[in-house]
């Protein structure tokens, strides 16, 4: 049974770019190795505005349970007094609402199959595909939205770059003794908590860390592991430069939640397409938990993607993956760099300290530049403006 297009991975990207592709009347045959499980975890995205309306053009939006809404990022340092503050808006959603719901809708547009790719062939107008329980399915291209360990990846032959990345990280929900309103980052001087608000009094916290740092909070008692928090955010800064007071913190009263550990490496492919072929989401370029960006990221490429295939499987399909690829592999190149420079920006030398704290201030005193790093943060430059699944 041909299709226009078969999608490999009923995760995030996978379930989400099969929408948007029956949305736009294509015949779309998604491949899960499995139904997402309704679990409650502590794992939560950020959703940007570009995010939200992506969500709202695919009519899944609407499904989510709860959301919470925040208005700005306060980042704040251990060493100095220097901080910054972005006024943008953004959504706290738990992960798995985000895969369950555009899993079910997925399967509501798209011909479902479970079951693990294990053959892909590639001819002049379609691709095969066969299955390890035996079954074949022809399409007019696959993509590949299976994972870190991509097995579409694997059989079109694309090489990763892997390197390591100090920072493992901790993902949990604690209970606040005050309402916490906005989002916030403090730098320390080995890691990064992530605070996010959700609803009522609580907040979902991400805590990235040398990997036998994390090692040693995953396995403290959860009074221990709250006080810890509570201290490595309430520390006084060691020098109050540049600015005379410092960032006030939130205090947590309890854990709330189990404690997920992840291990993590930066992983960017080397080519996202091939003949009638491509990959997206975390099968091209991972992404830490702290930014709290995979959504996005998996959002931007569907959206790129998908606008890719719609022109292309009526005109030339080559040249549209190109695009694709070229302005997939920008934003991704991008996200891996500030997440170099954050390594960077830390080394231990008294200088850089001073440096970082400065450049803070200044950068929270220019409004045009804070609102042009928000833009690229929010993925405004980074998505077609004409989104060719919607109805006119």
């Amino acid at each position: 049974m041909k299709s226009d297009v078969l999608v490999v991975g009923g995760g995030m990207a996978g379930s989400a770019l099969a929408c948007c592709l029956a949305q736009a009347g294509l015949k779309i045959r998604l491949v899960s190795e499995k139904k997402p499980q309704d679990l409650v975890s502590p794992c939560l995205e950020i959703i940007s505005p570009v995010s939200k309306k992506f969500m709202s053009s695919i009519n899944t939006w609407e499904t989510i349970p709860k959301t919470r809404k925040f208005g700005s990022m306060t980042i704040w340092d251990y060493f100095g007094t220097g901080s910054m503050t972005f006024e943008s808006p953004g959504w706290i959603v738990e992960r798995d609402w985000l895969e369950s719901i555009h899993f079910q809708k997925a399967s509501e547009v798209a011909e479902l199959t479970f079951g693990t790719v294990s053959e892909l062939e590639t001819q002049k107008d379609r691709v095969k595909v066969k299955l390890d329980n035996g079954d074949e399915f022809e399409a007019s291209m696959v993509v590949g939205a299976d994972g870190k360990n991509s097995r579409i990846r694997h059989l079109m032959g694309v090489q990763t770059k892997n390197s390591n990345y100090p920072y493992d990280s901790l993902e949990f929900i604690v209970k606040s003794r005050s309402p916490v309103l906005e989002t916030s980052q403090k730098y320390l001087k080995s890691g990064i908590i992530t605070v996010l608000p959700m609803w009522e009094d609580y907040v979902g916290v991400v805590w990235a860390a040398p990997r036998n740092q994390v090692s040693t909070l995953k396995e403290m008692a959860s009074e221990e592991l709250v006080e810890s928090l509570n201290l490595a955010l309430s520390s006084k800064p060691v020098k109050k430069f540049p600015r005379r007071y410092s960032v006030s913190s939130p205090e947590f009263s309890s854990l709330a939640s189990e404690v997920v550990d992840s291990k993590y490496e930066i992983q960017h492919s080397k080519r996202l397409v091939g003949k009638r072929s491509a990959i997206i989401g975390e099968a091209g370029h991972t992404v830490h938990p702290i930014a709290g960006e995979l959504f996005n990221l998996c959002a931007y490429d569907v959206m790129n993607l998908s606008n890719s295939i719609i022109k292309g499987l009526s005109g030339n399909l080559e040249k549209e993956l190109a695009g694709f690829e070229s302005t997939a592999k920008f934003y991704g190149s991008m996200l891996g760099g500030v997440e170099r420079m954050v390594v960077w920006a830390y080394y231990d030398v008294s200088a850089v300290h001073y440096l970082r704290n400065l450049q803070y201030t200044v950068l929270d005193s220019i409004s045009p530049l804070k609102n042009m790093i928000v833009a690229g943060a929010t993925g405004k430059y980074f998505v077609p403006s004409n989104w060719l699944w919607v109805s006119k």
